[in-house]
């Protein structure tokens, strides 16, 4: 599935709802170690860079979805 980010990602929104009180998003992060290299590990990033990267990410998984 090419969509994998943002299915992930939707998992965790929906997750908030669900009167959870621990939220681990280990099948985010993989996707995100897969698809953003530059993100792997546990190192400290740039947070505005970060969601720079996803939401572009997720916003070409959407174009792709829709065509």
């Amino acid at each position: 599935m090419k969509e994998q980010l943002s299915v992930e990602f939707g998992k965790i929104v929906s997750s908030f709802g669900q009167n959870q009180n621990v939220i681990t998003p280990l099948a985010f992060k993989k996707v995100v170690n897969s698809e953003l290299p530059m993100f792997f590990g546990n190192q400290q990033h740039d947070a505005a860079e970060f969601i720079n990267f996803v939401l572009d990410k997720m916003n070409e998984e959407m174009n792709r979805a829709a065509v």
